[in-house]
């Protein structure tokens, strides 16, 4: 199958990726197979806890329930469209798309999408091997690693140990360290346990790991501390378990930072659900990058600040924050919040030229 993100996670990364929002899971590389059919998830079952799809009540398939994985024809674990770390927009069944609050999308903005740098099509011949049911290691002898996207979506599809899967697959790219923690999700694996196999040597690794991490419901401290915020997209996840976590705009900065574009794009979209104002998000996150600035003006539509307080707090510049969420220039950030105002076409041309 192909996995969830991010957080996002933020993911961010997620998601995100959401980038991360999940079931509760313990330690260890086991699979949900074994489980007894009965069991209730505790957080679908409404204990107001994390939730990936909220008719999803038990350990087996749920017919009624059409985003289920266990329902999958073949237990693939995973529904057809579900095709990145991240969540893809459209796809009904893609738990990437959830939130801890019971099913609303975490892409707001664009935020919490994936990041095309972790992302990539499967190889045709690794999803030959997924369609007919190969093993693992049978495809790996017969199919090129090529970025190891596909040989990590068998495994997840085969329900591999993530040890196992790892040792078939490597790290041939950051696409293939990210889809690492997608079997990790498969297996509830715990975070800690994930890192070690998975690693966090790629910008990739560390906001998928963020994924993970609010899977687990683990705090955004632990989180941190687990999975590190070396680069914009490991800013990007852990902004996103911040997310998971209902965590304050400040408590989110003073854990995860706002120096990259990235992390100031994420934060301002933390900033829209918790609700602070657009000042105070400026003031928090920070405004001197392209993802900073589009992310300010994301905050300012769903504000009742007019177009022109917003190119005040906001500023202005043609780059396109294309690192992380939808790829968007402020420019066009700002004409967006004019439009939602209703303003004219010489007024927006006037304000944020």
């Amino acid at each position: 199958m192909r996995s969830r993100p991010l957080l996002t996670i933020l993911l961010l990364l997620i998601g995100a990726c959401d980038g991360g929002r999940s079931v509760p899971r313990g330690g260890g590389g086991g699979n949900t197979g074994g489980r007894d059919a009965s069991t209730t998830r505790k957080d679908a079952a409404g204990d107001g806890g994390p939730v990936l799809c909220a008719c999803d009540q038990t350990f087996s398939c749920d017919p009624s329930c059409p985003c289920d994985p266990e329902c999958i024809p073949g237990d693939a674990g995973a529904c057809s469209c579900d095709l990145g770390p991240g969540c893809d927009p459209g796809c009904a069944c893609d738990l990437s798309c959830q939130r801890r609050d019971a099913g609303t999308s975490p892409r707001d903005s664009g935020v919490f999408a994936s990041a095309s740098q972790c992302t990539s099509e499967i190889d045709g011949c690794w999803s030959a091997c997924r369609t007919s049911a190969v093993s693992t290691s049978s495809c790996k002898a017969t199919c090129p690693i090529g970025d190891g996207v596909g040989c990590y979506q068998l495994c997840a599809s085969n329900r591999d140990s993530t040890s196992t899967c790892h040792a078939i697959c490597g790290e041939p790219s950051p696409a293939a360290e990210a889809n690492c923690y997608s079997v990790c999700l498969v297996n509830q694996d715990s975070t800690s346990t994930c890192k070690a196999i998975c690693g966090t040597e790629t910008d990739c690794g560390q906001a998928l790991c963020y994924g993970d991490c609010s899977a687990n419901r683990d705090s955004t401290s632990t989180c941190k501390a687990i999975c590190g915020v070396s680069g914009g997209l490991g800013q990007w996840g852990c902004w996103a378990a911040c997310r998971s976590n209902h965590d304050s705009t400040s408590t989110c900065k003073a854990i995860c930072g706002a120096d990259t574009a990235c992390g100031q794009r994420a934060c301002y979209s933390i900033c829209g659900d918790n609700a602070d104002s657009s000042s105070t998000c400026q003031a928090i996150c920070g405004n001197d990058t392209s993802c900073g600035q589009v992310g300010c003006y994301d905050r300012c539509k769903l504000s009742q600040d007019s177009t022109s307080t917003c190119r005040a707090i906001c500023g202005m510049s043609s780059s396109t924050c294309a690192d992380c969420g939808d790829p968007v220039s402020p420019r066009d950030a700002c004409f967006a919040v004019c439009a939602a105002r209703g303003d004219s076409p010489s007024t927006c041309a006037a304000v944020c030229q």
